[in-house]
């Protein structure tokens, strides 16, 4: 019995860790309390009794027990909750609502890249699904890990009076566990009246925004704008301009325009897909005013809203010239950009880049229903290449479709049938995995051939590899050897019955055979789910898609427990016949 819950025993250790969903507040409630199953107790009190403080950003001052806290509105903050010298935070439980009836579902998110802290307005704790209310957004930990500090970022794009609770856990169990404090935060508009950068370049640094003339375009791109050299249609809908530059060149200047009456985006993508996660955004939001941050640049952290805020005020360096307008013929974004600016990606003044650009449905930041991604060498002239996601997104399911078929279906089935010693069965369901994963792998080399991309970026190419070399390992395992001594001593034991020589034991070849095949089986179900696990992951990361990536280990774990139990009906079945 125990071997037949190897596989639950493994996935249960590792799902754990790698999701990151087994820990967290099973609500997202308002005041005292971090309910769960491993944590509950009673409130000690306000934070400061503990002598927990909370900072913005790179305030000296913490904020204020029983005062209103003013800070800046469209501007992201870091807010981070100090335990004293010897204490820990093992739970935190940060909540933001509106008291002035504005939206707070966005105030606050996770700090990118910070594992400890997950939520925004949802979350998945113990395997059960937390949604907050309308208006309301929150953050929980990921993992009973001590921390001496607790990180969130907190945004609101407007003015807006924000409650800010914050519960820390500080041990379990045993009572105080808790204390609390409801902090006021008043968010004002930043008093910087500033529509360009301070310290403007002077007329040699910035390129012109009319064409050179010693510049030899064909008629095929040629702008109808007179400031731009070139534009491109990217849709029938949005056309891009800009002007060529040299190996010298230090700035950029481009300009997107949509018949749409919608907030323009256009970003620099981190790698030649094109996705949005890791991308730099310039965003035009054309009922606000032009200032130094609108048209602003933007980090791009998840596919949500919430994942989408400004810069901070030092990285708003978009030169003069730079402005989001919107008349009857539509909306234009235009702007001045570096080429090469510090944690940012850079734009290859002569050479291929990938750019993004999307159109929204109206002129809030919201959601987009137009947006595509294309190449561009500035330097080249006409030489444009469009490409789409929707083209490769294609060939990516294709790739995904025929894999869960091998790996979900035919080869679990297949050793599933050869632990019930149908050979047959296993060998045609062993030849069906065989055939889908080669032209699922044809699939993939094709795509990221089109893609220019490396074959072996990346987790899941490299763990289905390794894992493709193994199941061929064990096919040869299973085929040449194992099957070949089954059948011996099933020859030995039907003599021994016509013998009636009950009293000679079966070969111990037998058991110790299909011990090793059943830990190879285990471990080959563990491994498909964990490729097909990174497979969804990346799969989401370059679509914003939310399939479940847990699937393949409910699905696995459940054959490996089939698995376990077909072989020990096997073994009572071959016993008591044996007895007999």
């Amino acid at each position: 019995m125990f071997f037949g819950r190897i596989p639950f025993l493994a996935l249960s250790i590792f799902v754990p860790k790698v999701s990151g969903t087994f820990e967290g507040s099973l609500t997202c409630h308002t005041g005292e309390d971090i309910p769960g199953p491993t944590h509950s107790g009673q409130s000690g009190g306000l934070l400061s009794v503990k002598s927990i403080e909370v900072y913005i950003d790179n305030n000296t001052e913490p904020l204020l027990e029983n005062e209103v806290n003013v800070i800046d509105a469209a501007v992201p903050h870091t807010v981070t909750v100090r335990l004293p010298e010897g204490e820990n935070a093992i739970g935190h439980y940060l909540r933001a609502s509106s008291s002035s009836g504005h939206d707070a579902s966005g105030a606050l998110r996770p700090v990118p890249g910070d594992a400890d802290t997950k939520g925004g307005t949802s979350w998945d704790s113990y395997g059960r699904p937390v949604n907050c209310d309308e208006g309301v957004s929150a953050v929980t930990q990921s993992f009973i890990t001590p921390l001496q500090e607790v990180n969130a970022q907190l945004f609101m794009s407007e003015e807006a009076d924000v409650n800010l609770e914050i519960n820390i856990m500080i041990k379990w169990p045993g009572n105080p566990s808790f204390y609390y404090t409801n902090f006021q935060i008043n968010f004002q508009a930043p008093e910087i009246p500033v529509a360009s950068p301070s310290s403007s370049p002077t007329s040699s640094q910035v390129p012109s925004l009319s064409p050179t003339s010693d510049i030899v375009t064909t008629t095929t791109c040629v702008s109808d704008v007179d400031e731009y050299e070139f534009m491109y249609s990217l849709s029938n809908e949005v056309t891009f301009y800009w002007n060529s530059t040299t190996a010298d060149s230090e700035y950029m200047v481009g300009r997107v325009h949509t018949s749409k009456k919608a907030y323009v985006s256009w970003a620099v993508a981190p790698d030649r897909r094109g996705r949005m996660v890791g991308s730099e955004a310039i965003v035009g939001l054309p009922e606000l005013p032009n200032t130094y941050s609108n048209p602003g640049k933007y980090h791009m952290v998840n596919y949500f809203l919430d994942g989408t805020y400004l810069m901070d005020d030092s990285q708003q360096t978009l030169m003069e010239g730079s402005q989001i307008s919107q008349d009857d013929s539509g909306t234009t974004l235009s702007f001045v950009k570096k080429l090469v600016e510090v944690g940012e990606v850079p734009i290859l003044p002569v050479g291929e880049n990938t750019f993004s650009w999307a159109i929204g449905a109206n002129n809030d930041l919201n959601w987009h229903p137009d947006y595509g991604v294309f190449h561009l060498d500035l330097s080249a002239g006409c030489n444009v290449a469009q490409q789409g996601l929707s083209d490769h997104k294609a060939n990516w399911k294709l790739h995904g479709l025929l894999m869960v078929i091998a790996w979900c279906g035919a080869a679990p089935l297949a050793l599933i049938a050869a632990q019930m010693k149908f050979w047959r069965v296993s060998s045609n369901l062993n030849f069906l995995c065989f055939l889908c994963t080669t032209i699922a792998i044809g699939v993939a080399h094709n795509t990221v051939n089109e893609e220019g991309m490396d074959h072996f970026e990346g987790t899941h190419p490299i763990s289905g590899l390794v894992v493709f070399v193994f199941y061929m390992f064990h096919l040869a395992l299973e085929i040449v050897v194992a099957r070949n001594i089954n059948k011996r001593n099933l020859q030995e034991y039907e003599s021994n019955e016509v013998q009636k020589n009950v009293d000679k034991p079966v070969r111990i070849e037998t058991s110790l055979w299909h011990f090793f095949l059943y830990i190879s089986r285990s471990t080959l179900l563990i491994f498909c789910a964990i490729v097909m696990y990174f497979g969804l992951e990346t799969y989401n990361d370059h679509y914003g898609e939310n399939i479940s990536k847990e699937l393949p280990f409910f699905h696995n774990t459940c054959l490996g427990v089939r698995m376990g139990n077909y072989k020990n009906i096997r073994l009572l079945r071959h016993v008591s016949e044996y007895d007999r």
